[in-house]
């Protein structure tokens, strides 16, 4: 079976300019699986999005989103001639780029909601049970609160990322506040006493960890829009320091950047049962 792709001009973003540079080399071109692969065309030879004029400035968001059309079919030779099929459907790809995201730009489709799948098994077991516990028994988590709903764990209950510095810190104070309350302010330090080793050595420090991610809209910090309240449909718990921020960068921000989920745009995450044992 060969895969054929090409892409135009036209683009749907607001301001309706022609953004999207087909290569002409490429464009309309048909490949075995195997072909795409090999000469790396898939990866970035379809068409170009050039980034915008003037260019943000340094130390800003720095982003910026161009709307592209593409089409794709296939055809399967058959024993006596070859039969395409071709979809009359052109199909919108998203071609962004971000200071905020780990590495360059990049294209995804805007309509497929991406998940992050966490698992057990994968060196971060505390950090697993966290999220796990949270979005199975969120009354039972702290802070207690009932009726509480935390959001994120399906399709249908969806977090939104944010990019806004601002807004993170608001969360992760709130949750940092909240910790405290709960173990004491020294509850980082007392987590490491309190998981010496065998040889009494001190254990890691803790840090207070929180579900809805910091970098979400749903965070700690998020209130109502008509009462102002805070929802409090948030969970925090203390785990070891080193696993939490290792957790950030190796999973939670190469899954940001891997996906391209922007400021702005829906994930929901995937859990296994059970995270651990």
């Amino acid at each position: 079976m060969k895969v054929g792709v090409s892409s135009t001009t036209d683009q749907t973003s607001p301001d309706r300019q022609a953004n999207c540079k087909p290569d002409a080399s490429n464009n309309k071109k048909e490949q075995t699986f195997l072909q795409w692969k090999l000469d790396g065309v898939a990866s970035g030879g379809i068409f170009t999005s050039p980034p915008p004029t003037p260019a943000p400035p340094p130390g800003t968001t720095g982003e910026w989103r161009d709307y592209c059309l593409i089409k794709i079919w296939a055809s399967m030779p058959d024993s006596q001639t070859v039969k395409g099929y071709v979809s009359d459907s052109w199909q919108t790809v998203r071609c962004d780029s971000a200071s905020y995201i780990s590495w360059g730009g990049g294209c995804v489709f805007p309509w497929v909601i991406p998940h992050l799948t966490i698992a057990k098994n994968t060196g971060y077991d505390n950090q697993v049970w966290h999220i796990w516990f949270a979005l199975h028994y969120p009354e039972a988590t702290q802070p207690p609160i009932a009726g509480k709903r935390i959001p994120g764990g399906s399709l249908n209950s969806r977090l939104t990322r944010t990019a806004d510095q601002q807004m993170k810190a608001r969360n992760n104070g709130r949750s940092y506040r909240t910790c405290k309350r709960i173990w004491g302010k020294n509850f980082s330090a007392d987590y490491s006493i309190a998981h010496r080793s065998p040889q009494g050595q001190a254990g890691p420090v803790g840090n207070c960890d929180e579900f809805p991610f910091q970098s979400t809209r749903e965070g700690s910090a998020q209130r109502d829009q008509a009462t102002k309240k805070f929802k409090d449909n948030y969970s925090v718990w203390v785990i070891p320091g080193p696993e939490n921020q290792l957790w950030g960068t190796a999973v939670l921000d190469v899954f940001y950047s891997n996906d391209h989920v922007l400021d702005g745009d829906e994930f929901w995450v995937r859990t296994w049962d059970p995270p651990v044992g």
